[in-house]
């Protein structure tokens, strides 16, 4: 989530599936925090930043494309599957 500049209700539904699912797998994930104001001001008002553990972006980490294959199974399965 480091490059991450924005979330709306669908990103934030998103999430809350995601550690819903995985919870309920016994599995347990941690988001690297976003540097947007915006992102945290969202996460925050929302309560997810209370409720999904969040960890500080390492020097580097979320930068280009090696950052988001990593994450690609994870985008491409979805909420809902």
């Amino acid at each position: 989530m480091t490059e991450l500049e924005f979330i709306d209700s669908t990103g934030i539904a998103i999430l809350v599936a995601l550690h819903q699912r995985l919870n309920a797998d016994g599995d347990h994930f941690k988001l690297v925090r976003s540097q947007a104001m915006a992102v945290c001001r969202v996460l925050a008002l929302t309560g997810l930043d209370e409720v999904i553990p969040f960890q500080d972006p390492e020097p580097g980490e979320g930068e280009g494309e090696a950052a988001r294959s990593r994450f690609a199974p994870l985008l491409e399965s979805g909420p809902g599957n």
